[in-house]
């Protein structure tokens, strides 16, 4: 036990430590290890690893508030919205099921068609014309549509895209599909489309309608005065306000036999 023995260095080092920090020298000096006998230092030993293993049994301060966290988080009462197509179980039938209220959320509307209707304005006769319709779910599930075609030859109806490969259509999505028009004449047509759904079923009107000609022709065209036997020229001048067609002047009495209109009168 040699190598224990204090030197001089020490004794220096500690006078001059006790002069600088008295107040720490003050105190009681502790029991030295030497100094105890050998069943004084087996009982420091075991108290020693007594509080070591309860050391080893207690978290870190910060894995401590990590796993408090999770367990409050564990314990709290869970608040979720329950799937409105089991409102008619009688387990919640007398209770308040939440859902959500937007502006695209309607509880008994599946889909809305845009536009509302369909139109065709501008057409000549053998002419093909498309137009877009899109139908949006406007419920708050995922929901199936299919489509009853038009019931008449001018109209016809493409098959729906889906926004996914399945056939359903989530929430706030569209499904679209295009309406073919083919007229044999420059007359008005009417049809319908139908549109099925898992809540409701509604049609949309399809329409062909072409603006009418609007001459400026006065009711009444003045001439002026001329002399029996002589011919006098006067020239009105009309525009058309409306839309695009093929117009002749004939006399009140031939009207309406003879109004056939040659096909290079424009």
């Amino acid at each position: 036990l040699g190598y224990m023995k204090t030197v001089n260095n020490v004794e220096v080092r500690k006078s001059i430590r006790m002069q600088e920090m008295p107040h720490v020298f003050a105190r009681e000096p502790k029991c030295a290890w030497l100094e105890l006998s050998p069943e004084e230092r087996q009982a420091r030993i075991d108290k020693s690893e007594a509080r070591r293993k309860k050391q080893s049994l207690t978290m870190r301060k910060d894995q401590l508030d990590v796993e408090r966290r999770v367990m409050r988080g564990m314990h709290r009462k869970l608040n979720f919205m329950r799937n409105p197509r089991f409102a008619d179980n009688p387990t919640f039938r007398d209770k308040h099921i939440p859902g959500k209220q937007s502006l695209t959320s309607a509880a008994d509307v599946a889909f809305a068609a845009v536009p509302a209707e369909v139109l065709f304005g501008e057409y000549e006769v053998g002419g093909i014309y498309e137009a877009d319709l899109e139908l949006q779910n406007l419920n708050m599930n995922s929901r199936r549509v299919r489509l009853m075609p038009p019931t008449t030859k001018h109209f016809s109806v493409t098959n729906l895209k889906f926004p996914a490969g399945d056939g359903y259509v989530a929430p706030g999505m569209k499904a679209t599909c295009t309406i073919r028009f083919q007229p044999d004449s420059l007359g008005d047509y009417a049809d319908v489309l139908t549109v099925h759904s898992d809540l409701d079923k509604f049609q949309v009107p399809l329409l062909a309608h072409r603006r009418p000609p609007a001459l400026t022709l006065p009711e009444v065209m003045r001439c002026g005065s001329v002399l029996v036997g002589n011919t006098r020229t006067t020239e009105f001048v009309c525009h058309n306000l409306g839309g695009p067609g093929r117009f002749r002047v004939v006399a009140e009495q031939d009207f309406p036999d003879d109004v056939a209109l040659p096909d290079d009168l424009d």
